[in-house]
């Protein structure tokens, strides 16, 4: 059994059907979740924190990027990154993309710690929110 956090404020465990397609949980850093078919996303690392610092003077909000894996059981699988702007967390309107992977649509809606000015935050204390959705053959061929 996992423990995920579901919608925005629940930390509910999971059974083992997995986390619903379209309802947004939370990933810690170097944890795993498992989604309704199975499959597994990874969130393996942060790869640049560069939004503009809580209490900062910036003229550009900057971005956060992390990879994630998707794979089925101890299968690393494909590696994607997922970015999002600064100032924007999962209550945003605006802001949030989506990447378009082997057949899923996945966003990253919140990135937590958000950055202070003059100070780091260690990689493990990150977690995630993040939607994904399953595109049906159309979504798919698409191009986004």
């Amino acid at each position: 059994m996992v423990v995920a956090g579901i919608g925005q404020y629940s930390c509910e465990p999971v059974d083992d059907e997995g986390i619903p397609f379209g309802v947004e949980f939370r990933v810690e850093y170097g944890q795993s979740v498992t989604l309704e078919d199975g499959i597994e996303l990874t969130f393996l690392e942060l790869k640049r924190e560069a939004r503009c610092p809580e209490g900062a003077v910036c003229t550009w909000d900057g971005e956060a990027v992390i990879a994630v894996a998707l794979g089925h059981e101890d299968e690393i699988g494909s590696v994607i990154e997922l970015s999002i702007p600064g100032h924007v967390d999962a209550q945003s309107n605006m802001g949030h993309t989506y990447k378009q992977h082997g057949g899923y649509n996945i966003s990253l809606r919140q990135l937590d710690p958000y950055p202070l000015i003059d100070h780091t935050e260690a990689k493990h204390r990150y977690v995630a929110r993040v939607i994904v959705e399953q595109l049906n053959n159309e979504e798919e061929l698409t191009p986004g």
